[in-house]
């Protein structure tokens, strides 16, 4: 029946939209007002165009005879370029000036800053245009002098010239900017790059200084990262190699930041956007793969030596793994034993890169929504404060169609391949990570419990949360529990060092891996939430009435924890994951607030009822401090 009503309701719901549809007659006049739109702005379009050709014919006479109005938008999309006219001047004059300057360039010292100030402002205030072609090309001066000679070598004098001069000046600001290539996001440092990188693009075209520049940052990526996995070897402490990894994903992350606000400023997005994907993205991916196959392979031997070790087998036995660890096998479908601590490596290995990707995305979205001036707009490029410089007409440049201009451009977009790395070990984590995490959490619970059977008065050892868990960051402070069992505390820590792994997902064996953690966790809990359950049963008669508190905070530290899971995965899953457990600690957790409650209101009205110490029932005032008592405990 309900089925029905729904079913009844939805048919109502259509059949009122249907009605609301035009009819033919509506559609018609529509398109007629549609259409009488159209001829109204096409006739204004046409008088407007035929007003500017009126006023043209009047001011300019018979110089620029405008007949059609196709004329007319040939005229105006030549305007622009053809109003900044070149200024006259001679071969002779041209080679003199540049002799002038390389010989200032060559032969007195400091002299580049100077000089590239004298081009801006002969640019923008003379209107003089600088050729910036790419390096090894030619670009054509017209001289009136030479137009009927038969050869003519000045305008290859003149290139020759500016080439040297602009080169000197290129190393001069490459050096600039290798020399202040601070790894940090301070305006100052911004600004200076900025301006460097201004400087360059009016003597050079765009692509050819982004790869300059590019080449000057890679250098300094690759050194970074090489520096930090260049020490490991089968000896190697991996916690000391994870810290300064750490800290070379942490300057990569400064080093991304300071070129997207140095980019946004100079450069197209789509141009920004592949500058990050070539010099930083496509690095770390290259290196962390590189680091990865040797990790494996390191880690294949190992296993085989260990293997010959401890197998007790017979000699034929031990000379097949000796070749085994000589030779070395296929890669393809080849696994390794991970430790527990090997596999919380590879997680911290993920972590800051997770980290990297968010902030770099939202980076990205923030500085590319923001308004940019072009600075191919008219052939016009501004400095800081204001002043136009007159940017160069390309050589043999055509004038931009009017159809042109409505073309958009594809924007690049961020590729984050690191994870592309991880699939060299992404099959031996998804054959140990449940073993590993189970393990462990048999093992606390296992020490927990020779604690407990060792003391005669047993309280849980506590653990002050808020300076270790991250989690106090993301949960409100009056929610938060202040302290934890410790047993709880080291197993759910090892679970947080596994969640990168599973935060990796994206597709293929990374959602196996996200599966596999998954139940993991699912085992972990019930485990937990088995010890919480037999220590609470306990109370009072075999341990101390404070341990019951320690185990309520306890079940909602752990509540809390996987309810954040579910917020980080949301985006990789569409349905909770963590549905079951959840579920079973809120039920503890009210059993155990319950437990807590009951047995306070039985004490406290023992104590009220039974008062041992005055039984003066007509007393007024040791009732009433009996009372007090009683709602101070309540209060606490």
């Amino acid at each position: 029946m309900e089925w029905g009503d729904e079913y009844a309701y939805n048919s109502f719901d259509i059949d009122c939209l249907l009605n609301s549809f035009p009819g033919d007659l509506e559609f018609e006049q529509i398109f007629s007002d549609i259409d009488e739109k159209i001829e109204r702005n096409a006739a204004s379009l046409q008088q407007c165009l035929k007003d500017i050709q009126s006023e043209v014919n009047k001011r300019c006479g018979s110089d620029v005879p405008l007949q059609t109005t196709s004329d007319c938008l040939e005229w105006l999309n030549n305007y622009s370029s053809g109003s900044l006219k070149r200024p006259s001047c001679s071969h002779g004059d041209l080679i003199k000036f540049f002799k002038t300057l390389q010989d200032l360039l060559k032969n007195k010292q400091n002299q580049e800053e100077m000089i590239l100030e004298f081009l801006l402002d002969v640019s923008s205030q003379c209107g003089v245009s600088f050729p910036c072609t790419p390096s090894g090309t030619s670009f054509l001066f017209t001289s009136r002098a030479s137009l009927h000679a038969v050869e003519d070598h000045s305008s290859m004098d003149v290139k020759s010239l500016w080439d040297d001069i602009r080169l000197h000046l290129r190393r001069f600001l490459l050096s600039k900017l290798q020399s202040h290539n601070k790894i940090n996001n301070a305006p100052h440092t911004i600004s200076f790059k900025t301006h460097c990188i201004r400087q360059l693009l009016f003597l050079y075209p765009e692509s050819e200084v982004l790869a300059k520049y590019q080449s000057l940052q890679n250098k300094l990526v690759m050194q970074l990262l090489e520096n930090c996995f260049l020490s490991y070897n089968r000896e190697a402490n991996l916690d000391t190699l994870i810290h300064g990894y750490q800290n070379s994903i942490l300057k990569l992350c400064k080093m991304i930041k300071q070129d997207f606000y140095v980019l946004s400023e100079i450069s197209a997005p789509s141009s920004a956007l592949k500058f990050i994907n070539e010099t930083y993205l496509d690095s770390i991916k290259e290196e962390m793969t590189n680091f990865l196959e040797r990790f494996c392979e390191l880690q294949f031997k190992e296993n085989a030596v260990h293997m010959v070790k401890t197998g007790k087998s017979s000699s034929k036995h031990r000379g097949a793994v000796h070749a085994l660890v000589t030779h070395e096998c296929p890669r393809k479908g080849r696994t390794i034993c991970l430790s527990l601590y090997e596999l919380r490596f590879l997680s911290q290995l993920i972590k800051p890169l997770l980290k990297l990707e968010k902030e770099v995305q939202d980076l990205s979205q923030e500085l590319l929504l923001l308004p940019r001036i072009s600075r191919h707009a008219s052939g016009v490029w501004k400095k800081p404060n204001g002043e136009l410089l007159i940017q160069d007409a390309r050589a043999n440049e055509t004038s931009i169609l009017p159809e042109k201009l409505l073309q958009v451009k594809e924007y690049t977009l961020l590729d984050f391949g690191w994870r592309s790395a991880f699939k060299e070990v992404s099959l031996s984590v998804l054959r140990c990570l449940t073993v590993a995490m189970e393990d462990h959490a048999t093992q606390v619970l296992h020490r927990e419990q020779n604690e407990k059977s060792s003391a005669v008065n047993y309280t849980m050892s506590l653990v002050n949360i808020q300076s270790v868990w991250e989690l106090c960051r993301v949960t409100p402070e009056e929610d938060q529990p202040k302290k934890i069992a410790k047993f709880c505390s080291d197993i759910m820590e090892e679970v947080d060092m596994m969640l990168p792994l599973a935060l990796t997902c994206r597709d293929g064996s990374f959602q196996e891996i996200r599966a596999n953690f998954v139940e993991a966790c699912c085992k972990v809990a019930t485990a937990v939430l088995a010890r919480l359950e037999e220590r609470s049963k306990e109370v009072p008669s075999k341990i101390p009435l404070q341990n019951l508190y320690t185990l309520l905070a306890t079940a909602i530290f752990v509540l809390q924890h996987f309810m954040h899971y579910d917020d980080l995965m949301k985006e990789t899953s569409k349905k909770p994951l963590f549905l079951a457990p959840v579920q079973r600690y809120q039920e503890l957790i009210s059993a155990l607030q319950f437990q807590v409650t009951d047995y306070c209101v039985r004490v406290c009205a023992m104590s009220i009822l039974q008062d041992a110490e005055s039984h003066h029932w007509d007393d007024c005032k040791a009732f009433y401090e009996c009372l007090k008592l009683f709602s101070y405990f309540l209060s606490a």
